[in-house]
């Protein structure tokens, strides 16, 4: 809620992002995809938990699941829009899919463009920006 630090390559220090919605948003889609609940000790109730579905076969079902998983984490609290949020979950091997999520913020000129490589076997999570 309060930002997160970014670096400042103009003064070569540290940046709040406070102000930076972007950034803040960006930042916080990250650490609620990549966390677990629990994994935070003054919020608990950060984290999407993708990690429920390892071992898991790489159906549609499975993937839809994912899909519903993390709509419904990166909204809860109003973290995003309904509205502003698209999510797709897309198989790109045997065990492993990808979670493409498109946000568009309201007022910003700049949509946020993420994905997530998530390997179903070994619960590997990779994020990728841009």
């Amino acid at each position: 809620q309060e930002g997160d630090l970014a670096l400042d390559t103009t003064k070569e220090d540290l940046l709040s992002t406070k102000n930076d919605h972007y950034r803040c948003l960006v930042q916080q889609i990250l650490t609620k995809i990549m966390s677990n609940k629990g994994d935070w000790d003054l919020q608990k109730n950060i984290g999407c938990n993708v990690s429920d579905f390892l071992g898991q076969p790489n159906t549609r079902e499975i993937g839809e699941r994912l899909q519903e998983r993390v709509v419904s984490e990166l909204t809860r609290d109003n973290l995003v829009s309904p509205t502003s949020l698209k999510v797709d979950v897309v198989p790109t091997g045997k065990s492993s899919v990808e979670i493409f999520i498109l946000v568009a913020p309201p007022g910003s000129r700049q949509a946020i463009r993420l994905s997530f490589g998530y390997d179903l076997s070994e619960n590997r999570l990779v994020a990728r920006i841009g």
